[in-house]
């Protein structure tokens, strides 16, 4: 820079000085002129004095204005040293690198009036224009050309890699997902209560559930199935995203027996026979729950699981997160799937519900979910 604004004040003083000289030899041209046609009209009016000769008076008039076209020649040279100087090529860019495609506007700033321009933009692509805009549209570095010319001479600047221009960051591509599940358990006496847990990859966004036992499809992320039949069972697990989607088929997966059947050959024979009261009396259930996990990071995804005695048919729900309470009659809402989105300590609390009455389980601080640990990002500074 400080090389440039060198060269800069140089031609200025160049250009002044010129200016100066052009300036004197006008002055000294106008001079001579003036003399010479004071000269020239004295020499006239004697010699028509001396001849008295009309006719000789009007040849010899034409002298002077010869002579005046002599100094006219010499009033030339002061044109020729108007002419243009040779040209100095330079120019400069609004950008010099980014990401293709890069849209680089040139400026010329060369000096000597130049009449014409050549580019050459170092990618195989040339311009005639001044000031041209150019948009590179492969990465590299590039070599920079500009060629000027005037009516007697040219001049060229290059400026090597000048221009960088980098690949566009690349988007994220999203993949088919890659499906895969595990079960809570995966055999017993039915009914057999199952939290099935999705593991795939790749990100989906949908899930489709095949228990394989004609019941309904499921579209829940970590379901919960309860298997009423003996048998073994296959399931599938479909997991969609914007790419596409897969599935996972785990074959005979689920086993289920069918409950023991009570051996009363050893018990008396004689048996009392109840009163018709003690056959129609109903408790009310005595609950209990447990839980597929009970602590982690934020989101953390739990199962909890119905272990009430007494055969209740509603289940109702508090996770103590401020989230809405639950209730129902169906698997879902026996043991329903609940995902904690931020850090701290939960009770839990599930009431069973039968025809005899309800009661209710309080598990405290039974939950504990941690925030998740912060990425250490200083070592990209």
């Amino acid at each position: 820079a400080r090389k440039k604004a060198e060269e800069k004040v140089r031609k200025e003083a160049e250009e002044i000085a010129r200016k100066e000289a052009e300036k004197k030899a006008k002055h000294d041209a106008l001079k001579k002129l003036a003399i010479g046609a004071i000269l020239c009209f004295l020499a006239l009016g004697g010699i028509a004095l001396m001849s008295g000769n009309d006719r000789s008076q009007s040849e010899d008039t034409q002298a002077p204005y010869q002579t005046i076209g002599d100094v006219n020649s010499t009033n030339s040279v002061i044109n020729v040293s108007e002419q243009p100087v040779l040209p100095d090529a330079d120019f400069w860019s609004d950008i010099t690198s980014g990401e293709a495609p890069l849209k680089v506007q040139f400026f010329d700033e060369s000096t000597g009036s130049p009449t014409a321009w050549n580019w050459n933009f170092g990618d195989g692509v040339t311009s005639t224009k001044q000031n041209p805009i150019h948009t590179y549209t492969t990465d590299g570095t590039y070599t920079v050309k500009e060629t000027i010319t005037n009516e007697i001479g040219g001049d060229t600047e290059t400026k090597e890699s000048y221009i960088t221009v980098t690949s566009p960051a690349e988007a994220l591509t999203a993949v088919v997902p890659v499906p895969d599940f595990s079960a809570s358990v995966t055999s017993g006496e039915a009914p057999l209560t199952v939290s099935f847990t999705d593991e795939s990859s790749g990100s989906p966004t949908e899930w489709q559930w095949n228990f394989g036992d004609s019941s309904d499809i499921l579209t829940e992320y970590n379901p919960t199935h309860t298997y009423t039949k003996a048998g073994t069972y296959t399931v599938t697990e479909t997991v969609t995203n914007e790419a596409g989607k897969d599935t996972e088929t785990k074959t005979d997966y689920i086993t289920v027996t069918a409950p023991e059947s009570t051996d009363i050959s050893s018990q008396s024979t004689e048996t009392a026979i109840p009163d018709a009261a003690s056959q129609s009396t109903v408790i009310a259930p005595v609950p209990d729950f447990s839980a597929s996990i009970t602590s982690g990071e934020a989101p953390l995804t739990v199962t909890f699981i119905d272990e009430s005695t007494g055969s209740p048919n509603e289940w109702k729900w508090n996770f103590g997160d401020g989230s809405p309470i639950i209730d129902g009659t169906t698997s879902a809402y026996k043991n329903p799937t609940h995902t904690y989105v931020k850090a701290g300590i939960y009770d839990v609390k599930e009431t069973a519900i039968n025809s005899a009455g309800k009661n209710t389980k309080t598990k405290s601080s039974y939950i504990t979910v941690t925030a998740p640990e912060s990425t250490d990002t200083a070592s990209d500074d």
